[in-house]
């Protein structure tokens, strides 16, 4: 960074997160040295300058490479609009994010493979997210898709150019149950927003998700290779289901508007002034 823009008295970094380069060096080794790159220049820059961040996982994040002047700001979740719907029959899984090594797509559609079969219930997997041209994971994810053409209960829907907002919350809204086997998230905003439309989130610790939903659903990084026992547990009982969805909602209605601009207003005002 150019030394006029860190000597600046106003100058405030916003940060959201750096995922760790072991994920990319098999598959996306480019985006595994711009995310070295990233780390180094963190721990050049002077433990003076002042950042936001969005979750208290960034925030300590940045504080434990000696920054101190860290604010907390939120990602703004939008309000549950008129998506609401009954829950669909098959029931539907859902996941929203990039088709990437981080989030572990292929795991994730593997977990939800067991959960099917166990179950001996036919669910619908919705996936929405894309893969950038050349990246082998995403190779991998095709593949493992495929093959599951003819499966006799799991059936997977995936949307790779993404869905329309009303379409998305409209997705959320039928799902029963939102699903994310990632290993790094800095806040985790579409396990949130299939929250305020009425669909409970299941999750692999990951940084940023347990820190903004309190743990409420997380499944311990090393209980990851057996997520598909969750699943089942969560889809058997209605009332386990329920009870999940009510301690998420109540911490996830905080992040959206008006009620976020106390957040807001407490981080920015003094930048501000």
């Amino acid at each position: 960074l150019h030394l006029a823009v860190l000597n600046r008295k106003r100058t405030v970094f916003v940060y959201h997160n750096i995922t760790p380069a072991k994920f990319f060096w098999l598959s996306e080794p480019k985006v595994a040295l711009g995310s070295l790159a990233g780390q180094l220049q963190l721990r050049l820059l002077p433990k003076d300058v002042r950042w936001v961040t969005c979750s208290d996982f960034n925030q300590r994040q940045l504080r434990s490479l000696g920054f101190q002047n860290v604010g907390l700001c939120p990602n703004i979740i939008e309000p549950a609009g008129e998506a609401r719907t009954q829950k669909s029959a098959p029931r539907v899984l859902v996941f929203v994010g990039r088709i990437a090594p981080n989030k572990q797509c292929v795991e994730l559609v593997e977990q939800v493979q067991r959960a099917a079969e166990i179950l001996q219930e036919e669910l619908v997997l919705a996936i929405v997210g894309s893969v950038k041209p050349g990246c082998a994971h995403g190779a991998a994810f095709r593949d493992r898709v495929k093959s599951l053409e003819h499966h006799p209960w799991l059936r997977v829907e995936w949307f790779q150019t993404g869905l329309e907002q009303l379409e998305l919350a409209r997705l959320y809204a039928r799902a029963t149950l939102y699903v994310s086997v990632s290993r790094h998230e800095g806040f985790g905003l579409p396990a949130c927003e299939a929250v305020l439309y009425g669909t409970p989130a299941l999750y692999v610790e990951c940084g940023g998700t347990e820190s903004v939903l309190g743990g409420n659903g997380m499944v311990p990084a090393g209980g990851r290779y057996e997520f598909w026992r969750h699943i089942c547990e969560v889809l058997r009982n209605d009332a386990q289901r329920g009870a999940l969805l009510k301690a998420q909602h109540d911490l996830v209605q905080h992040y959206t508007y008006p009620r976020v601009l106390e957040h807001v207003s407490r981080t920015y005002g003094p930048l501000l002034a």
